[in-house]
C-alpha cells in the first residue's frame, strides 16, 4: 500500500539557514527505513525557516497516526518550532483498505466542520 506522510516546520527566523543543514541530516537517517520509498525536504520559497519534510511510503497497511520513525522526527523537530504533521493515503488505497463500501448515509451527509448541518436545520439527537 502507498502512503505519504508531510511533517510541515515553522521555525523562527532567528534559526537560519543552520536549521536546514540540521534537518538535512535527519532526513538522511529517516532514508534509510525499510518501506521508504522516498524522503524529501522543500523550503518555503521565501522563508528559509519553514520547512517540509515529504515521506512516501509502500508498505502493507499505512499508520493512520504516523510511523514511529515520522512521529520520532516530528518530536525532535518540536524543540526548532511548531510542528504539523499529517499522513495521507491515496483515494482508491484508503477505500479499499476500509472495505471499500460507503452507506447512501454516508455518501449524502452535509455536515459542517462544527457538526451542525450545513443546510442550516437543527442537528438530531441521534
Amino acid at each position: 500500500m502507498k502512503w505519504m506522510e508531510q511533517i510541515r516546520l515553522r521555525a523562527p527566523v532567528s534559526e537560519g539557514s543552520a536549521l536546514a543543514c540540521r534537518v538535512s541530516c535527519m532526513v538522511e537517517d529517516v532514508r534509510r527505513t525499510p518501506g521508504i520509498l522516498s524522503v524529501e525536504l522543500y523550503r518555503y520559497a521565501s522563508l528559509e525557516t519553514d520547512l517540509l519534510i515529504h515521506i512516501q511510503w509502500d508498505t502493507v497497511t499505512e499508520h493512520p497516526w504516523g510511523s514511529p520513525v515520522a512521529v520520532g522526527l516530528a518530536h525532535t523537530l518540536r524543540h526548532f518550532g511548531l510542528v504539523d504533521h499529517s499522513v495521507w493515503v491515496g483515494h482508491d488505497q484508503g477505500s479499499q483498505a476500509q472495505g471499500g463500501t460507503h452507506t447512501g448515509k454516508e455518501r449524502n451527509a452535509k455536515i459542517a466542520y462544527d457538526g451542525m448541518p450545513l443546510n442550516g436545520a437543527k442537528k438530531s439527537g441521534g
